[in-house]
C-alpha cells in the first residue's frame, strides 16, 4: 500500500541490507482511489455505526484499525446540547478548535472523497487561519460534508516486514528497520 516512489525507495535499501533481495519489484496492487478517504476515517469512529462495523470486521479487526487509523469527525455545525463535548476533543463547539494549537495537534479539513486536506491546521498557525477554515467548512457542510482529519505525528523510525508471495504461498522476508540520521536521510538495517 506503499506509493510507487516510497516503494521504490524501501526496495534500494532493502537491497542494501539484504543480498538475497529481489532486483525489481513485483507489480504493486492498485490502492482503490477512495481507499483513504478522509470520510471512511470519520465513518469508522460514528458511535451509532460501532456495531455494524463489528458485524462485517471481526471485533479485533475493528479495533486494530481504530488504532492505526488517524481520527476523524464530520463537521457538522448543529450545537451540542449544554454540557456535552465532541469525542476525543473533549471540546464544547468547533469554535474551541483554534485552542488545541497550542497542545502541538495538527488537523487537515477535507471534503469527501479527497485524500489529502486541502487546509491544513499545524502547530503555530495563527488562531485566526484555524477558526477561518473551521468556520468556511461549516459553512459549507450543507452542500458538502467536510471531514476533519488529526494529522499523525511523523515518526523517526520505521519497522517495515518485508513478504514475499510465492504461488498460493506468503512467506515473511524478514524486517526492515528505516531510520531518519542527523542528515535526514533514511538508514537501514536488516532486523532478524
Amino acid at each position: 500500500m506503499l506509493p510507487t516512489e516510497v516503494a521504490t525507495q524501501v526496495l534500494t535499501l532493502w537491497r542494501q541490507t539484504d543480498p538475497e533481495a529481489p532486483k525489481v519489484l513485483p507489480p504493486l496492487l492498485p490502492t482503490p482511489p477512495d481507499a483513504a478517504a478522509p470520510l471512511w476515517m470519520a465513518l469508522l469512529r460514528l458511535r451509532p455505526l460501532r456495531g455494524v462495523w463489528e458485524s462485517v470486521l471481526r471485533r479485533d479487526h475493528f479495533e486494530t484499525l481504530l488504532q492505526i487509523s488517524p481520527d476523524a469527525w464530520l463537521l457538522d455545525p448543529t450545537p451540542l446540547p449544554p454540557g456535552s463535548v465532541i469525542p476525543r476533543l473533549e471540546l464544547p463547539c468547533w469554535d474551541r478548535l483554534p485552542h488545541l494549537q497550542h497542545a502541538g495537534r495538527q488537523f487537515a479539513i477535507s471534503a469527501p472523497g479527497t485524500i489529502d486536506g486541502a487546509n491544513e491546521l499545524s502547530e503555530g498557525a495563527p488562531a485566526e487561519s484555524w477558526a477561518t477554515a473551521v468556520h468556511a467548512a461549516l459553512e459549507s457542510t450543507t452542500a458538502e460534508p467536510h471531514i476533519l482529519v488529526e494529522l499523525p505525528r511523523t515518526p523517526a523510525s520505521w519497522l517495515l516486514a518485508v513478504y514475499e508471495k510465492k504461488g498460493t504461498r506468503v512467506d515473511a522476508r524478514g524486517f526492515l528497520s528505516l531510520s531518519k540520521t542527523q542528515d535526514r536521510a533514511w538508514q537501514a538495517a536488516r532486523v532478524r
